[in-house]
């Protein structure tokens, strides 16, 4: 059950960093409440763009580690 939820949740940010990569526009931060909601653009802030970009590769790979390590060995 873990390995579906995690392979889920890599497949579901893996879909959305794809998205992000070909609009050049992501809205990685918008998971925080309204109050702190912004969207990041390649032309726009280049290091902060490649940045969240990165961020969702690494939470990516994350879950792939995760669905596939258990601590308590189910």
């Amino acid at each position: 059950m873990y390995i579906l939820f995690w392979l889920g949740g890599a497949a579901l940010v893996l879909v959305a960093t794809i998205n992000d990569l070909t609009r050049h526009k992501t809205n990685t931060v918008s998971i925080f409440p309204w109050w702190a909601w912004f969207s990041v653009t390649k032309e726009g802030s280049p290091i902060l763009y490649w940045t969240c970009i990165t961020a969702q590769f690494l939470l990516v790979a994350a879950c792939v580690v995760f669905a596939f390590w258990t601590p308590s060995g189910d």
